[in-house]
């Protein structure tokens, strides 16, 4: 009994110096990353004698470059925003805003001085090349670029972190993001791209003759008005899709979580297909009589307004929730709450509209 209890007293005298051990490993190991993330990120955390305080210094470069009608300008910064504006004129304005901060003010105005802005032409097109010094954990160096061009310019940009603004730009244009916004006004080319993996994305009072426009956020909402295209792909993983007085012969829309909204919609095809979200689409009163829409939604509710004068075939089907109609419909086949197919009035239009949780309501 007595060496029971002395083997099981050791035991717990050990279990209890293992568990001392982790907690001081754990403790040192967090002080030593805070100290870390202190040192490399130029702030203080707890009072941290080893930080350094950040001192940030700031410049303006300005230069022209010549670029000629319906050439392609290329930009792009790893950090710092974008902003183009199209003007009758014949060179290309660029005005630099560089920012840095390091630890000391001899260092931050050295890094401000290492950035370069670097026009290469090949042949008619020009691209702009940032280069920069070397960095230290403690350092960091930010970009602004605020560009005029000729109207009639091919551009394409992008930047890592910031917001992208585009306007009045006759070409094609490829912008992207990667963490910030893209605004896009008065654009009209045969293509237009927008990507953006964390930002919105609104484009306005725009035309691509002839091509299409494909606007993608992996997380954020899209907006889209005043379009007249051939073709629209819009998509957004994480965000709301909203589409507004727009006159394209065919629409293709996709969110994954999000709903998507159409106000005044002229469209031949569209199909749109919602995995978690709501889709509501209304058509102007002058769309085709023949339009061509279908909808789907995995956990959400469909509500169609159609063209005044549609006349075509209707497929409505809810596996859980209810059907409605308030056009007269022909019934083919049986009377089902969830299920109604039929025809409303007699032309070549056709609705299908599928969702899985969620109600359909035809207006």
């Amino acid at each position: 009994m007595t060496i029971n209890s002395t083997m099981q007293n050791n035991a717990a005298e050990l279990n209890r110096q293992h568990r001392l051990r982790w907690i001081v490993f754990l403790a040192v190991a967090a002080a030593g990353m805070t100290g870390w993330i202190a040192g490399c990120c130029g702030y203080s955390i707890g009072g941290c004698s080893t930080c350094v305080p950040q001192i940030h210094r700031e410049r303006t470069e300005q230069l022209s470059v010549p670029l000629a009608q319906e050439a392609a300008l290329t930009l792009a910064t790893e950090r710092g925003s974008i902003r183009v504006t199209g003007e009758p004129r014949t060179d290309c304005a660029v005005t630099a805003k560089i920012k840095a901060w390091a630890e000391t003010a001899e260092k931050a105005d050295e890094l401000t001085a290492g950035v370069e802005i670097r026009p290469q032409h090949r042949g008619k097109n020009v691209t702009l090349e940032i280069h920069k010094p070397c960095l230290s954990p403690c350092q960091g160096v930010t970009v602004d670029l605020e560009i005029q061009t000729p109207q009639r310019t091919n551009l394409k940009c992008q930047t890592s972190r910031g917001n992208l603004q585009v306007a009045h730009i006759q070409g094609d244009l490829q912008a992207q993001a990667s963490r910030g916004s893209i605004i896009c006004k008065s654009i009209t080319g045969r293509s237009i791209t927008l990507s953006a993996s964390r930002g919105s994305i609104t484009l306005t009072d725009t035309a691509a003759i002839g091509e299409k426009v494909c606007v993608n956020s992996t997380r954020g909402p899209v907006e889209i008005s005043q379009l007249h295209c051939e073709r629209l792909d819009a998509a957004a993983s994480r965000g709301p899709i909203t589409i507004s007085q727009v006159q394209v012969h065919r629409i293709s829309a996709t969110a994954s979580r999000g709903n998507i909204t159409g106000e005044h919609i002229v469209c031949d095809h569209l199909e749109a297909n919602a995995s978690r979200g709501n889709i509501r689409m209304k058509y102007a009163p002058e769309a085709t009589n023949d339009a061509f829409a279908k909808m789907s939604a995995s956990r959400g509710s469909i509500d169609v307004t159609l063209p005044q004068g549609f006349a075509g075939e209707v497929d409505l089907s809810s596996m859980r929730g209810s059907v409605r109609t308030d056009r007269p419909l022909t019934i083919r086949g049986k009377i089902d709450s969830s299920h109604i197919k039929g025809a409303i009035g007699q032309g070549r239009g056709k609705l299908q509209a599928r969702t899985s949780r969620g109600n359909i309501h035809i207006r």
